[in-house]
């Protein structure tokens, strides 16, 4: 079972996969702030998901539970994403995946500079494991 894990951003895209119940950081896509079309492309161009069985997208959403303006943005990424994929999409919440990889980071003594290259992957892959170990149960 192959799931592939996105945590999408205003200038990247963390991308994480899973061919069991453990997710692994697989890129980082980088594009221009706000460009999601170029980010699009790039995902396009560099993650093979013919084989994926589902896409675990992170939703960010408020800590009262109401959309964001970072959720209209994957909002409008999913729907031009459809247009490529055969794999169904599932939107999960992500709050504090980011957090939470910077915690991570820097309690392996990981500098800002190198955490900046890493950190949205490791965020797509704690996006990815909560929605396997959820899945699991």
């Amino acid at each position: 079972m192959k799931y592939i894990g996105l945590d999408i951003g205003s200038k990247t895209i963390g991308v994480a996969s899973s061919y069991g119940s453990i997710a692994s950081v697989l890129t980082t896509i980088r594009f221009e702030h706000n460009d999601l079309a170029t980010g699009l492309k790039k995902l396009l161009q560099n993650v093979d998901f013919s084989q994926c069985e589902k896409i675990i997208i992170g939703y960010p959403l408020h800590l009262s539970g109401d959309s964001s303006e970072s959720s209209h943005r994957v909002d409008i990424f999913v729907e031009h994403f459809k247009n490529y994929i055969d794999a169904p999409i599932e939107l999960v919440d992500e709050k504090y995946s980011t957090v939470e990889a910077s915690n991570l980071l820097s309690n392996l003594n990981m500098n800002q500079k190198k955490q900046r290259k890493v950190i949205d992957q490791i965020a797509a892959v704690m996006i990815l494991q909560r929605y396997l170990d959820t899945e699991d149960k």
